[in-house]
C-alpha cells in the first residue's frame, strides 16, 4: 500500500474513532445548529458544533448566483468535503476541477481554497473542518501519520472518486456525524 493511502487509511480510522467516542462521551455539550440564509443569494449553510471536540460539520447549498460564491480562504484545519447532490468546482490554490455526486476532496491545512457553482441547479454538499489536534492523543500515531501529511508542503489536497473504498468509510463518518449532529436541540 503506498505510503500515502496507508497515511489516509490510519487518519480515518482515528477520525472513526473519534466518532466512537464521541457517542459514548457522557458529558458532551448540545450541538449548536444555525443556518445562514439572507435570501436567494446567499450560500446556505447548517453549522453542527460538537461541545469541545475541534471538529465542524457543515450541510451547504451552494448556488450559481455570483452573490453566492464563496471567498478564497485559508486555515489551520484539514477540510473535507462530500458532494451530495448537483456539481461543485473546487480550487485550491492554482487547481481548480470539478467534484460529482460522491466524490470528495480533502484539503490540508493552510492552503487557499474556495467552492462555486457554475450549474443552474444548487449543489448541496457536506464539509467536515477538522483541527489536526484532534489526532494528538496518541503522540506517536500523531509524529508517525498526522505530521508527515499535513506538514508536507507538496501535498495540498487530494480528489477521491466516489469509486474508492475510503470514499465509502468516509460517507458512513459523515452520516454517522450527521445522525449526532441531528439528535441534538
Amino acid at each position: 500500500m503506498p505510503k500515502k493511502s496507508r497515511i489516509l487509511s490510519n487518519n480515518l480510522t482515528l477520525l472513526k474513532g473519534a466518532v466512537e467516542m464521541r457517542k459514548t462521551y457522557n458529558n458532551l455539550r448540545g450541538a449548536g445548529k444555525s443556518m445562514v440564509s439572507s435570501g436567494e443569494n446567499m450560500i446556505q449553510r447548517k453549522k453542527y458544533n460538537f461541545g469541545d471536540l475541534p471538529a465542524l460539520f457543515e450541510h451547504e447549498v451552494v448556488k450559481s448566483d455570483a452573490a453566492c460564491q464563496e471567498m478564497a480562504h485559508w486555515h489551520n484545519d484539514v477540510e473535507l468535503i462530500r458532494v451530495m447532490a448537483g456539481k461543485l468546482h473546487c480550487r485550491v490554490n492554482h487547481s481548480d476541477f470539478l467534484l460529482y455526486p460522491g466524490e470528495l476532496c480533502f484539503i490540508n491545512l493552510r492552503q487557499l481554497h474556495r467552492v462555486y457553482n457554475t450549474e443552474k441547479e444548487p449543489c448541496e454538499l457536506e464539509v467536515l473542518t477538522v483541527s489536526p489536534e484532534l489526532f494528538s492523543q496518541n503522540k506517536k500515531l500523531y509524529k508517525a501519520y498526522i505530521l508527515p501529511v499535513i506538514n508536507d508542503e507538496s501535498f495540498t489536497h487530494v480528489r477521491v472518486e466516489g469509486k474508492n473504498g475510503f470514499v465509502k468509510i468516509i460517507e458512513r463518518m459523515m452520516d454517522e456525524l450527521q445522525e449526532i449532529a441531528a439528535e441534538k436541540p
